[in-house]
């Protein structure tokens, strides 16, 4: 028996392959005869056709059977092996599988308080070094980060309202008001109430612009203006999408908002979905100026839309035109799926590609019909 490798697939990418026809006599019958087909991908008994969505990884193999008009068989051993997806989507973000949250409130059923956290007036303080707040449905209101080291993981957080965050970052009360310094939100599903009014104006926000050592992973993020706004540390393998443009708010639109600073960040694997016309799916900007931006990468991201996919840092007059020095924007994937430049002027904009440790190389177009072509330097 001949075995067949058919083309790879990639998880959550559609699937659609024939599989090769027998010199028998139409019409034919197909089935699987022995072994499984990826999660998520089907076998026409008709036309011998494998599509679908495939759900996870994997070598698959497996033996298809084909009967024809005068019953004669055959069959033919199949390898189809699907590959990891390339970028983070629903299905690899939120919280863990399994997981069963507990809702955060004050009704029957409820909870109001664990180990350094608490719930009242309307939103949830973490006050205790070290605390881990995990496994909760937050619904409404948002959650206050007010000590070191904190981890908020497998959590489902929705709030909204024109200067509403779900999550927001403050001063460690426990330090005398000091910046935090260490903080993990993973794995989490972070967005606004709705799509409009109560949109999020961002969905994790550094109120004071100067923590660092933030980690946001995993996490899949909507409803929003901006998605998340803080200045040092590293945000990978998010997925943040459905990004919210709300014009009596007056919203700035971003996936990703840095304000300045020279505290090293990495904004690497996330995928980032701007259907909007407007500012960025990642905007390195100098609302903090000075000191100029320095000390950013942003590396392997998956991005689409905003008026430019990438503000990279470089100021305008407002700030006497401050440079932006040893940022690396490399490797990230320019899709055309709302704009045939990406963005709906262009891919990148304020990036000087020679400035002192500047860096522009490997970004290329992930579709359309530059794909795989390299994205010139701005």
């Amino acid at each position: 028996m001949v075995t067949t490798n058919l083309p790879a697939g990639t998880v959550g990418v559609a699937y659609s392959d024939a599989l090769p026809v027998p010199h028998l006599i139409a019409p034919y019958q197909w089935s699987v005869s022995s072994g499984t087909l990826p999660g998520g991908v089907t076998l026409s008994s008709a036309t011998g056709k494998l599509t679908g969505i495939p759900a996870a990884p994997g070598i698959f193999d497996f033996t298809i059977k084909v009967t024809d008009a005068r019953d004669q068989a055959a069959t033919a051993s199949i390898v189809l092996q699907v590959n990891s997806e390339p970028y983070p989507s629903a299905s690899s973000t939120g919280p863990a599988a399994g997981t069963v949250l507990k809702t955060v409130g004050t009704g029957s059923g409820e909870v109001s308080s664990g180990p350094g956290w608490s719930y009242s007036d309307g939103h949830v303080s973490i006050t205790g070094a070290g605390a881990i707040f995990s496994g909760f449905k937050v619904s409404g209101f948002g959650v206050a980060v007010l000590a070191n080291d904190v981890t908020i993981e497998n959590c489902i957080i929705s709030a909204g309202g024109q200067s509403v965050f779900p999550v927001s970052v403050e001063a460690d009360e426990g330090s005398n008001g000091n910046p935090i310094t260490a903080l993990t939100v993973r794995n989490c599903i972070i967005t606004g109430s709705d799509n409009n009014m109560n949109r999020a104006a961002a969905c994790i926000k550094d109120t004071r612009g100067a923590a660092t050592g933030i980690l946001v992973q995993a996490c899949n993020i909507y409803w929003a203006a901006t998605a998340i706004e803080v200045h040092a540390g590293k945000l990978l393998d998010n997925y943040i999408h459905d990004l919210v443009c709300n014009v009596a708010y007056g919203d700035h639109v971003n996936g990703i908002k840095v304000g300045g600073g020279t505290n090293p960040m990495l904004i690497q694997n996330n995928t980032i979905l701007n259907s909007n016309g407007q500012t960025a799916c990642i905007a390195l900007l100098q609302d903090h100026a000075p000191p100029a931006i320095a000390g950013k990468t942003i590396n392997n991201n998956l991005l689409a839309g905003g008026s430019y996919c990438i503000y990279g840092g470089q100021s305008g007059a407002q700030y006497a035109g401050l440079p932006a020095t040893s940022t690396a924007i490399t490797n990230n994937s320019i899709s055309t799926v709302y704009y045939a430049d990406g963005g709906a002027f262009g891919p990148v904009t304020h990036f000087a590609p020679g400035n002192s440790g500047n860096e522009w190389s490997g970004n290329v177009w992930h579709d359309g019909p530059r794909e795989g072509l390299a994205v010139p330097a701005p």
